[in-house]
């Protein structure tokens, strides 16, 4: 019998821990995806300083360093890094005269983003 209880123990903590990741992840991913969609599109970027559209731009960036260590514990490697580069571009681009660029910047870290919360999603319903 406790074997069982055992064995029914460690079920419900992996359980809960994939839960708990899964809603971390979609959260955290959601959250820096609406903050980049909230970004000034190309045409926009025209009416405001190259400072101000960086600092928003490394706030963002900020909230990613922060949650990446989190994110990468349960996320392939590769999908993490390639988040880092776009977010990377997309800081260049910001204050770059291309703001077209900035554009496809902003479309490449959400791609980013989405393809973390995807793998994410199948992980949880292959484990559940």
């Amino acid at each position: 019998m406790k074997t069982f209880i055992t064995a029914c123990t460690i079920i419900a903590v992996i359980i809960a821990v994939t839960v708990l990741d899964t809603v971390f992840v979609t959260k955290t991913t959601n959250e820096l995806i609406t903050d980049i969609e909230d970004l000034p599109d190309s045409e926009e970027t025209e009416n405001i300083s190259d400072q101000k559209l960086q600092a928003q731009v490394e706030k963002i960036q900020a909230m990613w360093n922060k949650k990446k260590k989190i994110v990468a514990l349960t996320v392939n490697h590769s999908y993490v890094a390639a988040t880092d580069l776009a977010f990377d571009n997309l800081s260049g681009f910001a204050i770059s005269d291309e703001k077209a660029d900035f554009e496809t910047a902003k479309r490449a870290a959400i791609l980013a983003l989405q393809n973390i919360a995807q793998l994410e999603g199948k992980s949880f319903d292959t484990i559940i």
